[in-house]
């Protein structure tokens, strides 16, 4: 099988946890910008010229080779390695095609001797971080980015260090550490997003409608930034422009039955609308809702009502 590496930022996802509300939902989603980023060789005079020559071919050529073809790159930086044992450049290399390779054991070593032979401490805390993460290890995956922050204040690694707290629930080291990397990079999209879930969890509906639509120059209309809009825009009893929301997602996404769930709620509950609420949960249950039996429920609850209704006119 071919593992196709990503030579400078790797994207991956993280869980954003939301709170839920009353016959709403939330998706449980966020994004992550932990990246593991390739580094070039640079010579170093002292270094034998035949051999360095060898190796600084065979390290290009390795990088070239990450893209599509790690075994083959790896077969590279393992030659680049016994010619130039002492360069960390190397083993961090190899550490990222080892990962891709799923070869766990062998790249944190490689990290490893990369740290021993004076790496950069940020690149490679950071990767050890990506490496922990990838097998769950959320703990050791804090420590090691806390470890590249303290060498160097990086955005990047702010942003996934926040990301991680936020996986455990430990939301003000999250805020902490969202807050920061902004400092740094206030343009950043994914930041803002993740910013908008967490502000979302604590309850802090204003300002993470504010994040949510700084996230949007990134995410654009995207239906999973639309949502958290919408919800956001339910809790802060913006009922009209919450339904409008949802009403976006529906256009951009016809097949999805979640947004009729949420749209038949705010004609029932807050507008009073009671045909357009069953509507709405009808809708949901043609599209093969998961929930059938409860917004059934809610259908012949609604039937109901409205003969009662019916009967209080004519009377």
């Amino acid at each position: 099988m071919t593992h196709k590496i990503t030579i400078f930022l790797l994207i991956w996802a993280l869980s954003g946890c939301a709170t839920s509300q009353k016959k709403t939902d939330l998706p449980d989603t966020g994004e992550s910008a932990l990246g593991k980023e390739v580094v070039e060789v640079s010579p170093q005079p002292e270094e034998k010229e035949n051999k360095k020559d060898k190796a600084m071919l065979l390290f290009h050529e390795g990088v070239k080779q990450l893209e599509g073809h790690p075994k083959e790159a790896l077969i590279i930086f393992e030659e680049v390695i016994r010619l130039m044992p002492e360069r960390w450049e190397a083993h961090y290399n190899l550490g990222i095609i080892s990962m891709a390779l799923s070869d766990i054991e062998k790249a944190e070593k490689e990290f490893q001797r990369a740290l021993k032979n004076k790496g950069s401490a940020v690149k490679i805390y950071h990767a050890l971080g990506a490496l922990y993460q990838s097998e769950g290890k959320k703990k050791k995956a804090i420590e090691a980015l806390e470890k590249a922050v303290v060498n160097e204040k990086s955005s990047i690694v702010m942003i996934n260090l926040a990301n991680l707290y936020q996986t455990i629930d430990e939301k003000e080291k999250a805020f902490k550490y969202y807050e920061e990397a902004k400092t740094l990079d206030p343009s950043n999209q994914i930041l803002h997003y993740n910013l908008g879930i967490l502000l979302y969890k604590m309850g802090k509906f204003e300002k993470a409608k504010e994040e949510f639509l700084k996230a949007a120059g990134s995410f654009g209309e995207e239906s999973k930034l639309l949502l958290l809009q919408a919800q956001t825009l339910f809790k802060l009893r913006e009922y009209e422009a919450a339904l409008k929301m949802f009403q976006k997602i529906t256009e951009k996404n016809p097949s999805d039955p979640t947004p009729y769930k949420s749209i038949g709620i705010i004609y029932e509950i807050y507008l009073g609308n009671m045909e357009k609420a069953q509507e709405n949960y009808t809708m949901y249950l043609n599209k093969g809702g998961e929930q059938p039996r409860l917004v059934r429920s809610w259908i012949d609850m609604l039937k109901v009502r409205q003969i009662k209704r019916k009967k209080q006119d004519e009377g």
